[in-house]
């Protein structure tokens, strides 16, 4: 146990849940959670999670809790923190071509806007503001910016946008986006492309930033 990272098993409670607090008292020393000080740990990201999961796959659900609580200590291990080495990169080989991203525009250029990637679109967004991953997208990529009062108007530096990934190029650390093509099949449910508000934005997303302002 000495060897865990209670940041690591926080983010793992958080995400799937009081559940794998259960199987983890159940698999393991019931009072290893206290010890690394998460007697009451938060669950606000499965909480909102909880919305969208299939009571079906509650037993495929359970026995991947079975497994995170019987190697955790290999997977929350200290020293996996200190792999991360170049984090972009990482992040940028995650991303496929389809993919949806909500992203904040930085600026405007004769060419196209310049994107700043806030996190993906998934079940559980990675959120990457902190790794300042730069977007470009093509003023013949994008679409109308139509606010929320129905008005068209011209994009603006620091407005919401959803955008699809076409190109990647992670050792450039370079990523070109569209509005104007589909995504790829299987993302989480999404606003339309193009101009979105802060409600748009993923629940998780909104919890995390949340989160890191009170801290």
């Amino acid at each position: 146990m000495e060897s865990m990272d209670a940041r690591l098993v926080a983010q793992a409670l958080n995400y799937h849940g009081q559940q794998l607090q259960k199987v983890w008292e159940g698999e393991r020393n019931e009072n290893e959670l206290a010890l690394l000080n998460l007697k009451e740990p938060s669950f606000e990201i499965y909480q909102q999670r909880q919305k969208t999961l299939s009571f079906g796959d509650r037993g495929k659900r359970l026995k991947l809790q079975q497994f995170l609580a019987k190697k955790a200590d290999a997977l929350y291990d200290k020293a996996n923190l200190e792999k991360t080495v170049e984090p972009i990169k990482q992040e940028l080989g995650d991303e496929v071509v389809g993919d949806v991203i909500y992203a904040q525009v930085m600026g405007k250029s004769a060419p196209g806007l310049l994107l700043k990637v806030l996190c993906n679109c998934s079940d559980c967004p990675r959120v990457v503001t902190e790794l300042g991953i730069k977007v470009l997208i093509l003023n013949t990529a994008t679409v109308p910016a139509v606010d929320k009062k129905g008005v068209t108007r011209g994009y603006m530096a620091n407005d919401l946008v959803c955008v699809v990934v076409s190109e990647v190029n992670v050792e450039a650390e370079r990523v070109v986006a569209v509005m104007n093509m589909p995504a790829r099949e299987g993302q989480a449910p999404h606003p339309p492309m193009g101009l979105i508000h802060s409600d748009d934005l993923p629940e998780a997303y909104k919890c995390q930033t949340l989160c890191n302002i009170k801290s």
